[in-house]
């Protein structure tokens, strides 16, 4: 009886099932911490190689950049060199540079350490190593290119005529037009009548050609950034906006643009106001789309030179001026396509005007004190215009010199009509300051640029 009472007891206990829910649970909690923590642990892990991969090509990406930017430099400092008369010396380009001016990166600063070494003494060709460290946090690569300078002979086609004029065609004088000089033409047909004459010799038939040289390849420049003026919290203005220089509101007025580089801009505009354009001690270029001088003024100071690239069209209106009893040889403007250039009413300019095709008409007591050198069909001088002291150069343009019209200089066109007064004084042209390319080299003939790779 008592053997059978404990095995009773035995069994309950052993079919009691109270507990066990929370030891099941107790498991299955320890179960899904343990592949949780893992878990976790494998995503942290992942995160933060590729935090670490992340960084790490940007690194890369960013060096790449201060390549590129070295190398953008250098061909617009070859092309200025061998393509107009204010090139840069490449000198000041080899020096060592650092930019951060790139966007954060999930809070850090980008930056770039660009430096140039000299690979060989040879004095032509000289090649170079460009080696860009991206920095990004502790993350770094970098990368190297090398680029080969390759001396070659550059120099101007324009031959300086030593006459009055020079014509491919005939040259006809009326109404007291008087040419103070010697005259050659290739034709044999030289009219002069009613008071009109010539003080020099005239060579007829002679068989000489002016050819117009190549038209320089214009730069690519960095456009400048946005800028504001401040006169006070009422009175600001965006003088730079979207890639426009805007000097036509009173807060712009006598703006000074210090060129501190080359630059570029979609549009220029100076109305009513006057624009100071400081060069410094140095030779700077500036690559426009259009040129609008509306009643404006633009000055330059400085001792260096100034190039303005006008891409589609340049434009001036009543008594505007440019370079201002400046000298010519600091201005000169290359002009691409074909539209007409028109001054009048007072309009001034002291440089050289270097046009692709566009035709020149001067009237109204305008006046060019430079250069003219042009691939257009027609120029049109009258009513007092001027050009002192002047070489116009323009092999494929009929020249008309009317209504009291002056030209101190010489003078090379297809043909010459000259009427109501109008003078041409011969000048010697001793200095020529525009270096117009004859055969110029290519930029692939100059500088060649290897690889992008990265140094292991």
């Amino acid at each position: 009886m008592v053997e059978l009472r404990r095995s009773v007891k035995f069994t309950k206990v052993i079919n009691n099932e109270q507990g066990m829910a929370l030891a099941i649970v107790l498991m299955v909690l320890t179960v899904f911490s343990v592949l949780g923590i893992s878990l976790l642990s494998t995503t942290i892990n992942n995160a933060n190689l590729s935090s670490i991969e992340r960084d790490t090509q940007s690194a890369y990406y960013i060096a790449e950049a201060g390549a590129n930017y070295k190398l953008n430099e250098i061909r617009n400092a070859v092309l200025d060199a061998y393509q107009s008369p204010t090139g840069v010396e490449l000198d000041e380009l080899l020096e060592p540079v650092e930019l951060n001016t790139f966007e954060e990166v999930f809070g850090e600063q980008p930056i770039v350490q660009v430096r140039v070494e000299t690979i060989n003494d040879m004095d032509n060709p000289q090649v170079y190593r460009v080696i860009s460290e991206g920095v990004i946090g502790d993350r770094s690569r970098t990368v190297e290119t090398s680029f080969m300078l390759t001396a070659q002979e550059s120099g101007s086609s324009i031959e300086i005529p030593d006459v009055a004029l020079f014509t491919q065609g005939a040259i006809n004088l009326k109404g007291g037009s008087t040419i103070d000089g010697d005259v050659s033409t290739n034709s044999n047909n030289v009219n002069t009548k009613g008071g009109a004459g010539i003080t020099g010799d005239i060579t007829r038939n002679l068989n000489k050609t002016y050819e117009i040289p190549p038209f320089p390849e214009i730069p690519n420049y960095n456009t400048p950034e946005n800028l504001r003026l401040e006169k006070n919290a009422h009175n600001q203005y965006y003088v730079i906006l979207n890639g426009d220089l805007r000097i036509d509101n009173k807060i712009s007025d006598g703006y000074t643009l210090t060129l501190d580089d080359n630059v570029s801009f979609n549009k220029i505009k100076v109305k009513n106001n006057t624009l100071n354009i400081d060069v410094g001690d140095f030779d700077r270029s500036i690559v426009v789309n259009t040129l609008d001088v509306q009643k404006g003024h633009i000055n330059i100071l400085g001792t260096g030179k100034l190039t303005i690239y006008v891409r589609n069209e340049m434009n001036m209106v009543s008594s505007s001026r440019i370079n201002k009893n400046g000298s010519i040889e600091q201005l000169n403007i290359y002009l691409q396509g074909e539209k007409t250039i028109r001054l009048n009413s007072s309009q001034e300019i002291y440089g050289s005007l270097i046009a692709e095709k566009a035709n020149i008409h001067i009237n109204g007591g305008a006046g060019f004190k430079g250069h003219i050198i042009t691939g257009g069909s027609s120029i049109k001088m009258n009513g007092g215009s001027w050009g002192n002291p002047t070489l116009f150069y323009a092999p494929n343009a009929d020249f008309e010199l009317s209504g009291g019209a002056t030209v101190n200089g010489s003078i090379v066109a297809k043909s010459f009509d000259g009427s109501g007064g109008s003078i041409v004084t011969y000048k010697p042209i001793t200095n020529l300051p525009i270096e117009a390319p004859n055969d110029s080299p290519s930029l692939d003939e100059i500088l060649t640029i290897g690889p992008i790779k990265e140094m292991k």
